[in-house]
C-alpha cells in the first residue's frame, strides 16, 4: 500500500514538473511573441539578432546565398534586404534589373570578383563603387555628348575564388554580352595555397553545399534557441559562407599545413583560371580590365620577402595579374598602389568603406577615360551604337 502511495506521489511530482515546464515554455512563447519581439525590433541595434528573432524569413547574411549545381553557391537572385538597401537582380548581381539582351546604344560593364567586388562593408547599393562608377560615366557621357549610356553591373560574390567566378561567367554572366569585364580576384585564391596539395578544381578546399536552415519557424522559443546557437557556435553567421562550402581549412588536420601555408603551392591555378576568363570574355566581344586586390600593407612591401600567408599570396597574385595583362594584351589597374592602404578606408584590412568605394570608382573612371582617349584605346564608347 505504501509503495502504491509512493508511486502516485512520484507520478504527481513528475506531472507537476512537466506541467510547470510546459507552462514556463508557454509563458516564454507568449511573452516573446507578443511583447519581446516588438520591443526587440524597436530598440535593438543588432540587426542580425532582430532578423533572426523577429523576421526569420529574412536573415541578412544567411539569406544572401543559394547553392548552385555547378559553382557551389551564388548570391540569391532578386534578393531584397529587410530595409531594401541591399538589392540583387534576377541573376543575383548587386545591381538593378536590366534586360539580358543589351539594348542599342548601351555600353555594358560587368564586374566579377569576391567580397571586395561585392563591397561587403557598404550596406547600401547606392554606396558601392559600381553604382558610383555608372553614375559618373553617364554624367561624363552626357557632358561630352557621347551617343552612349552606361550600365555597370556588380556581379561579385563574397567568398568566390577564380574557379567559381570562371564557372559563373560561363554559365550565367556571359549572357549579358558585356563590352568590358572588370575582374578583381586573388585574395580568396590565397587561402587554398595554405593546403598541402591543391587540384585544379580546388576540391581539397571546396565541398558540396551543406544545407543550413535559416528558419521560418513561428515558434518564438525555437527561434530563440537557434539564435543562441548561431551566435555562439560555428554557423554561416560566425564563419560566413566558408562554413557552408569549404572544408574547415581554419582547423589544421594531420598532414596539412596551416592556413598561412608554406608556399609549396604555386599560383599557376589562379593564373590559368584568369587567362581562361580573359579569353572567354574576348570571345564574347568584351575586353577585360584586371583590378588588383587591396590590402592594408606597406606599398613598398615585396611579396617575395614576406612570410607565407594570405597577405603574401594575395600580393603575389596581384603581381601575376600585371604579367597576365601584359601577355594577354588586356587592361590592368593596380588598385593596391593607387588606393590608400589605410584603416581609414579599409577598416578590416581589405574591404573598403563608402569613402574607399568612392575613390575606387574615381580611379576606374579616370583609367577608362585615359584608355579610351589614347590612340590605341579600344573601343571608344562614343562611337555609333
Amino acid at each position: 500500500m505504501q509503495r502504491l502511495v509512493g508511486r502516485k506521489r512520484v507520478l504527481v511530482l513528475v506531472g507537476i514538473s512537466i506541467a510547470s515546464a510546459a507552462l514556463t515554455v508557454g509563458m516564454v512563447e507568449v511573452v516573446g511573441r507578443f511583447f519581446f519581439t516588438p520591443m526587440l525590433v524597436r530598440y535593438s541595434e543588432n540587426q542580425a539578432l532582430r532578423l533572426q528573432l523577429a523576421k526569420p524569413k529574412d536573415l541578412g547574411i544567411a539569406s544572401l546565398y543559394v547553392p548552385h549545381h555547378y559553382y557551389l553557391f551564388s548570391t540569391r537572385p532578386s534578393y531584397r534586404s529587410a530595409d531594401g538597401k541591399v538589392r540583387h537582380n534576377s541573376l543575383g548581381c548587386r545591381a538593378e534589373e536590366v534586360s539580358v539582351e543589351k539594348p542599342a546604344g548601351v555600353y555594358r560593364i560587368v564586374a566579377l570578383g569576391g567580397s571586395t567586388t561585392y563591397s561587403t562593408l557598404v550596406r547600401e547599393n547606392e554606396g558601392i563603387f559600381t553604382y558610383k562608377l555608372e553614375k559618373a560615366l553617364n554624367a561624363w557621357a552626357s557632358k561630352a555628348g557621347l551617343r552612349r549610356t552606361f550600365e555597370v553591373l556588380n556581379c561579385g560574390v563574397p567568398g568566390y575564388t577564380s574557379a567559381e567566378a570562371l564557372a559563373r561567367y560561363i554559365f550565367s554572366l556571359s549572357e549579358y554580352r558585356a563590352d568590358l569585364v572588370m575582374v578583381q580576384l586573388g585574395i580568396n585564391d590565397a587561402l587554398p595555397r595554405g593546403l598541402s596539395h591543391i587540384s585544379r578544381d580546388y576540391r581539397e578546399f571546396s565541398k558540396t553545399w551543406e544545407t543550413f536552415d535559416p528558419g521560418s519557424d513561428l515558434w518564438f522559443t525555437r527561434r530563440l534557441l537557434r539564435t543562441a546557437r548561431n551566435r555562439f557556435t560555428d554557423s554561416v553567421w560566425t564563419q560566413g559562407i566558408n562554413f557552408v562550402v569549404r572544408h574547415p581549412f581554419w582547423i589544421p588536420k594531420p598532414g596539412q599545413v596551416t592556413v598561412a601555408g608554406d608556399g609549396g603551392n604555386s599560383a599557376w591555378i589562379f593564373g590559368s583560371n584568369m587567362r581562361y576568363l580573359i579569353r572567354l570574355a574576348s570571345g564574347d566581344g568584351a575586353r577585360a580590365l584586371l583590378l588588383t586586390e587591396h590590402l592594408v600593407v606597406d606599398k613598398a612591401s615585396d611579396w617575395r620577402t614576406m612570410p607565407p600567408g594570405r597577405g603574401r599570396f594575395t600580393l603575389e597574385h596581384n603581381a601575376l595579374l600585371e604579367t597576365i595583362a601584359r601577355q594577354e594584351r588586356t587592361l590592368f589597374l593596380d588598385l593596391q598602389q593607387e588606393l590608400c592602404a589605410c584603416k581609414e578606408m579599409m577598416p578590416d584590412g581589405r574591404h573598403l568603406n563608402e569613402e574607399g568605394e568612392s575613390q575606387k570608382a574615381r580611379l576606374i573612371l579616370e583609367y577608362l577615360r585615359r584608355e579610351w582617349a589614347s590612340p590605341g584605346g579600344r573601343p571608344s564608347p562614343g562611337g555609333p551604337a
